[in-house]
């Protein structure tokens, strides 16, 4: 990153099931649903839908997660004095 003053940071944590390597490398494709076991609604559009609006406003977003511990997502995007 350029300057992290220049950046604005948000950071969403679950406690859930975790995601293994294999997960976290899919997690941003439309349509994926990484437990296809599972009964739970949705059309596995939502981080894709997240990455692609950081992404078009220049920004960045990580992840973090540990199997049976949990998810920390990271996001970053530029604040309103690097754009000045």
């Amino acid at each position: 990153m350029e300057n992290e003053k220049d950046y604005v940071f948000f950071e969403v944590k679950d406690y859930g099931c975790g995601m293994s390597e294999e997960t976290k490398k899919h997690i941003y494709d439309r349509f994926y649903r990484a437990d296809k076991s599972r009964n739970t609604e949705g059309f596995g559009l939502g981080l894709s839908l997240v990455h692609k609006i950081i992404e078009l406003h220049k920004g960045t977003i990580r992840v973090q997660s540990e199997l049976g511990v949990g998810s920390i997502f990271t996001l970053s995007l530029p604040s309103d004095k690097s754009s000045q």
